[in-house]
């Protein structure tokens, strides 16, 4: 996570975009991992929302990303009820890599990410 605040900040980026299904963050489950992809790009997500199972893309302040458990928790509606099992306890932000399509992100976590039971 510091890596990927280090870039952000030495980019200057102020924002990013995440994929959601409804009202909820758009998570995608890779060898066991539960994954949100989180972007600088709106259009490369936009054109890989099927595959991650998401409906819309929405802007984010990049520097949301400081404290991680409060983004997560920020990503969902007030009223929702974050015990709830269907809501993922933990979870992995992948930041993609610039002009990379959603299928390609996916292909290489599978390929690097080892299996969790």
């Amino acid at each position: 996570m510091k890596e990927v605040l280090t870039m952000l900040n030495a980019s200057h980026m102020k924002k990013l975009y995440i994929p959601f299904t409804g009202q909820d963050p758009a998570f995608v489950s890779v060898n066991g991992h539960q994954i949100v992809l989180v972007s600088r790009d709106a259009r490369s997500l936009t054109n890989g929302l099927k595959l991650i199972g998401g409906d819309t893309v929405h802007e984010v302040a990049a520097n949301s990303l400081e404290n991680p458990v409060q983004f997560f928790r920020d990503l969902y509606p007030k009223d929702k009820d974050l015990t709830d099992p269907a809501v993922p306890s933990a979870a992995h932000i992948v930041l993609t890599p610039p002009e990379t399509e959603v299928w390609e992100v996916l292909r290489s976590l599978e390929l690097e990410l080892p299996w969790v039971q």
